[in-house]
């Protein structure tokens, strides 16, 4: 699906309300978690003042990926948007973690004590407003392909998946069983965990020129070995810089073409893959030239398309007399 006005709109929005959402809902868990006693939800509250944290380093990041290429960064600032969702990883990883200690410690001393049932209407809205900003955002993060924007709805996703931890540990602690509360704590900084691991995972991908999806390389070989003059392929490496993919391909055409025929061919061969993969952002095309006796190459692994030739030994001996 092609990125319209719209989203491109929302994508300057979501960071915003993301950032107001949580800083309402660290606001309003802490002040229930204290009048309440609610450990698990005074760690709750510390988790969504972390992910404002989050929100501002979103924000920031989108505005500098904005920025157009120039004289220092000649292929642009669409990486920063890893580096936002590596600092989203990194800080959900230390507040779970940090969150799981003390739970732990709360369980294996045996102080925890029940919270007042009050505390089930902070689990309860910070379930629903998590939940709405994560269908939210993920909504934009597609659309626009943004790294920093799926990270921002994970995040809230985890919100939503502690919130509901938490819901379940104060009614088990209200109903007579303390030790559910900090265990409801446990429980959701293990999940939290384990997404601080997968975004900072995604992130180094990114960083390293980690490879586009390959469905998209496929659909890329198939639409340039349908354009007329194309004899073979010789590769097709893509590579995410932001929200855009990047291409690189090598075709074989005859040597005997002009080099204006040639390059109407890496034109056609563009506007191919533009139009068969959506986000992309550059696409370099070399045209190499060939008798026309060569092999098709084909794909080799999972990752890369490898050339496929037959070597010397493979070719059949010579009869004999």
């Amino acid at each position: 699906m092609k990125c319209g006005i719209e989203c491109s709109e929302c994508k300057d929005r979501a960071p915003f309300y993301s950032f107001l959402a949580n800083l309402s809902l660290a606001v309003y868990k802490g002040v229930l978690g204290v009048v309440s006693g609610s450990a698990a939800l005074i760690a709750d509250a510390l988790h969504s003042l972390a992910d404002v944290v989050c929100s501002l380093v979103t924000m920031v990041c989108m505005k500098i990926s904005a920025r157009e290429e120039n004289d220092t960064y000649h292929y642009g600032y669409g990486k920063i948007q890893y580096f936002s969702m590596a600092i989203v990883g990194i800080i959900l990883f230390l507040g779970a973690l940090a969150l799981f200690v003390k739970s732990a410690m709360l369980v294996f001393e045996g102080t925890a004590t029940p919270p007042h049932a009050i505390a089930v209407w902070g689990a309860l809205l910070s379930i629903v407003i998590n939940e709405i900003m994560y269908r939210y955002q993920l909504c934009v993060s597609k659309e626009n392909n943004s790294p920093a924007l799926r990270a921002d709805a994970l995040d809230n996703r985890s919100d939503a998946m502690s919130s509901v931890g938490v819901l379940f540990g104060i009614l088990g602690a209200v109903a007579g069983f303390p030790v559910l509360d900090p265990l409801a704590a446990m429980f959701v900084a293990f999940l939290v965990l384990k997404i601080g691991v997968e975004l900072v995972s995604d992130a180094l991908k990114g960083l390293l020129d980690g490879s586009i999806e390959i469905t998209d390389l496929k659909a890329i070989y198939k639409v340039s070995q349908e354009v007329k003059g194309v004899q073979s392929i010789s590769y097709v490496r893509g590579r995410f810089m932001g929200e855009k993919s990047w291409i690189d391909i090598e075709v074989e055409v005859n040597n005997q073409l002009e080099v204006e025929r040639a390059d109407e061919i890496s034109k056609e061969i563009h506007e191919a893959i533009v139009g068969a993969v959506d986000h992309i952002g550059e696409v370099r095309v070399f045209c190499k030239p060939v008798s026309g006796k060569e092999k098709f190459f084909s794909l080799e692994g999972g990752w890369k398309w490898l050339p496929f030739r037959k070597s010397e030994e493979d070719k059949p001996a010579p009869e004999s007399a």
